[in-house]
């Protein structure tokens, strides 16, 4: 009776919509950390008195996955 009336393909698509909003939701957290991370760095001040830029000392490359 349940597959007649569809809840098991609305279930399939259900999960498939939320698998891809959580990687959506993943890959904005990633870009809002790198912009983050280049408009922090513009401001820095090398030793040398230089202007620090995007390439300089980025810090860690990976992604806190328990936010």
């Amino acid at each position: 009776m349940m597959a007649a009336v569809g809840i098991p393909g609305l279930s399939e698509r259900l999960a498939a919509g939320s698998r891809r909003n959580a990687y959506l939701i993943e890959q904005a957290w990633a870009v809002d950390a790198a912009l983050m991370r280049l408009l922090l760095g513009l401001g820095k001040v090398g030793a040398d008195g230089a202007f620090g830029g995007y390439a300089s000392n980025p810090g860690p490359t990976y992604v806190d996955r328990q936010a």
